[in-house]
């Protein structure tokens, strides 16, 4: 006999048991007939514990092949904006515009002195009363002399002749102190 006819057998075996017990058993709770029962059956016991595993090499069978792939779900909500990036760098300075139209000439000014102009000569010393000056101050009148810082009048602290500087006798000890300065300004 074959491996599948005795399982078969073995399922057809166990199945007219329970057909019996059930067919030939009393309702539960009926007592028994007086003398005994003769060919009933009790009520049944407790189950027996589970045999081994058959050797018939059964076992689990290969899996199966997957299945398709479902649908896909619904998009998810957006999620919150992210923070603000860092500034970026300070891009390169632009090119430099065109040069502008060059402005009208304005108004000639009024004609200068034709005149040089000095200021604060140190005149050389002659003596102590006498000095002179690098240039004829011209005109005269532009000549202006300080002693330690005071302007000095001229026809009464001093006289000029040519580029040359006389102050008056009254002035000789004055002027003999080496700390004295002397200054002149004019024009030539």
């Amino acid at each position: 006999m074959s491996r599948s006819m005795k399982g078969v057998s073995l399922i057809l075996a166990v199945s007219l048991f329970a057909v019996a017990q059930t067919v030939f058993r009393p309702p539960v709770g009926t007592p028994a007939p007086k003398g005994g029962c003769g060919g009933c059956i009790g009520p049944a016991g407790p189950a027996g514990p589970a045999g081994p595993p058959g050797s018939g090499g059964g076992g689990t069978g290969p899996t199966g092949p997957a299945g398709p792939a479902g649908p896909t779900g619904p998009a998810g909500a957006a999620g919150a904006a992210g923070a603000t990036g860092a500034r970026g760098a300070t891009g390169a300075p632009g090119a430099t515009g065109a040069t502008g139209a060059t402005g009208a000439t304005g108004p000639a000014g009024p004609a200068g002195s034709p005149y040089n102009r000095v200021y604060d000569e140190t005149p050389a010393t002659v003596s102590t009363l006498v000095y002179t000056l690098a240039n004829t101050p011209n005109p005269a009148a532009s000549l202006r002399v300080y002693l330690n810082g005071v302007r000095q009048k001229r026809g009464l602290d001093y006289t000029l002749v040519g580029g040359t500087v006389t102050f008056a006798v009254g002035y000789a000890t004055t002027l003999a102190d080496a700390t004295v300065v002397l200054v002149a300004d004019y024009e030539y």
